[in-house]
């Protein structure tokens, strides 16, 4: 957690409270949450503070952009491949894993240092990204997914503050 008053500190709690109903917005269920953390003499009633909620962590592991994933029925795959016009082509099919809507972690089909292509949104030019490089510094920490939740269905031995943070995206 970060207070806008306070620079460069950065403050660890706990989540000790979720609400027991959702708040929608653009169709994402948003929970209120009560974070607990250690009074320090720098803090002020009515401060503003921004929480990231990191609801698991994984190191090492295979991310690429969310839009670089394609649709088939039941089969999600992405592009290898792209010729000089362009063209994106050999396609291979990926498992995923966690997500934070917009990086997404590959369990199957591709190693690290694989490069896919995808068409960029709202652009006709093709974009690559080289999965052993990609950025992470928009993210809390290398491998960490936090936030509003995954998408779909939580498993029934998740607990309830998996469920995400009021007004906080994903690892921002």
């Amino acid at each position: 957690m970060t207070l806008d008053a306070i620079e460069g500190k950065s403050f660890a709690g706990t989540v000790t409270k979720v609400g027991a109903s959702a708040s929608a917005s653009g169709g994402v269920a948003k929970y209120t949450v009560e974070i607990t953390i250690p009074k320090d003499e720098l803090m002020k009633e009515g401060m503003n503070a921004s929480a990231t909620i990191v609801i698991e962590k994984k190191e090492n592991v295979v991310t690429i952009p969310v839009n670089a994933l394609q649709e088939r029925g039941n089969e999600t795959f992405v592009y290898t491949e792209k010729d000089d016009e362009g063209n994106l082509s050999g396609e291979k099919t990926v498992t995923t894993g966690l997500s934070d809507g917009d990086i997404v972690e590959i369990t199957e089909g591709l190693d690290a240092g694989d490069t896919v292509y995808y068409q960029k949104s709202g652009n006709t030019d093709s974009g690559s990204g080289n999965i052993g490089s990609f950025d992470f510094s928009q993210m809390p920490g290398e491998g960490d997914f936090g936030g509003g939740g995954f998408g779909g269905d939580m498993p029934d031995d998740m607990p309830d503050i998996m469920a995400g943070g009021q007004g906080m995206p994903f690892g921002k």
